[in-house]
């Protein structure tokens, strides 16, 4: 009796040619969405930290003004050193956290040129260095102050600051290479236009742009492997099923009603929507006008930079308020009081909107309805759900 007769006893059988391949095939599909899944991972992560994420650039901006100053030490002094230049150091870095904001510096840079952001990175520190320096004038410090030594710091906080935003745009590069801090991207409109941001786009993994959907009429050819939307309707819903961050609007002048209906069926979506024109076009433009991707782009739905005139009226908005909140804050006890006597419920009711640079700020309101009985929570009220409070007055009567 062979062993391979013996009761019990099964002798393994050799994979076929085609099993082995069946196998490698699943095992690359699993590893595929293992990587897939660990992508979108540290995609949502900077979408969801990207406060974050700019607060710790601000600070490593400071920290490289700080840094450079003690260079300037180092190459500018022997010995001790006036006070005043230590008091320069530490105003330097704290002005510099409040001005750099409102040149734009902390905003994402994606596709845009690397020229026009040193020219911004030189004017906002340029202007800190001048109020640096203004300030020991006004200090009557200025004759303690060595002139060479601003220039040592000058220099180099210009070269930290530089090196810094070459450095995270080269990391930033890897990590698109890699898959990661990627944004979903719907074409719509594949002409001459579409076309050539679509080969922009896709020319290099560093743009971080990823195609996932072109709208397209029939008739028109699109690129292989790409979802291809035929009705205009579906635009809305195919963004908000896929995750889609940006849409890029490619078509003519002449499609304005259906640029408008897209922009109008996303009003409520956190999605940029960018309209790059023909040069026909742009005579008839009331938008402002930029580069992204070496394209002409109109920002139809981003908020302009705040500047320094901006920013000083952020800081008085933001002071205002704060003492208004103060004064009134007793009127605000009671009034939450009564809210809360009338019904059951919280007093606030919060809401998510979206704010500068496409960001999701929150606006808490005194509540004004009653509480829902089978959710336990307040919703937005819409046309169909509109109920009208006691303490309301009526609506006025229109007569036909």
């Amino acid at each position: 009796m062979h062993a391979s007769d013996e009761p019990g006893r099964h002798c393994a059988r050799p994979a076929s040619s085609e099993e082995k391949k069946d196998t490698g095939t699943r095992l690359s599909a699993h590893y595929a969405n293992a990587s897939g899944e660990a992508m979108g991972i540290y995609r949502d992560m900077f979408v969801r930290h990207h406060d974050q994420l700019a607060l710790m650039v601000r600070l490593l901006d400071a920290g490289a003004i700080w840094l450079a100053a003690i260079l300037a030490n180092e190459a500018r002094f022997a010995s001790a050193h006036a006070p005043i230049h230590l008091f320069v150091q530490y105003f330097g870095c704290a002005i510099a956290f409040i001005v750099l904001p409102g040149f734009d510096l902390y905003s994402s840079w994606r596709g845009r040129s690397l020229l026009s952001l040193a020219t911004r990175l030189l004017s906002a520190w340029s202007l800190v260095w001048l109020i640096s320096l203004l300030l020991t004038y006004l200090l009557h410090e200025s004759d303690n102050l060595s002139r060479l030594w601003m220039g040592y710091w000058y220099v180099f906080s210009l070269a930290g600051l530089l090196a810094l935003r070459v450095t995270s745009r080269a990391a930033l590069n890897l990590l698109r290479i890699a898959g990661a801090n990627s944004k979903r991207v719907v074409i719509v409109g594949f002409g001459r236009t579409g076309q050539e941001m679509f080969r922009r786009a896709t020319a290099s993994h560093t743009t971080g742009f990823k195609i996932s959907g072109i709208y397209a009429p029939e008739g028109e050819p699109t690129p292989e492997g790409r979802r291809r939307i035929t009705d205009s309707d579906q635009i809305a819903d195919f963004a908000r099923q896929h995750g889609i961050d940006e849409i890029w609007l490619t078509l003519p002048m002449s499609e304005y009603r259906l640029m408008q209906e897209i922009n109008f069926s996303l009003r409520n979506d956190f999605i940029d929507i960018k309209w790059m024109p023909s040069v026909l076009d742009f005579d008839l433009l009331n938008h402002n006008v930029g580069n992204f991707l070496g394209m002409p782009a109109v920002e139809m739905n981003r908020p302009p930079a705040l500047g320094v005139r901006g920013t000083i009226k952020a800081i008085f908005d933001r002071t205002f308020a704060a003492l208004v909140l103060i004064a009134l804050s007793p009127l605000f006890l009671i009034i939450g009081v009564l809210i809360k006597r009338d019904s059951p419920g919280p007093v606030f009711f919060k809401q998510e909107r979206l704010g500068m640079d496409g960001r999701v700020i929150h606006v808490y309101k005194f509540r004004s309805m009653k509480v829902h009985a089978e959710h336990g929570t307040v919703t937005q009220a819409t046309k169909a759900t509109a109920v009208s409070r006691r303490s309301r007055l009526p609506a006025p009567y229109k007569s036909g």
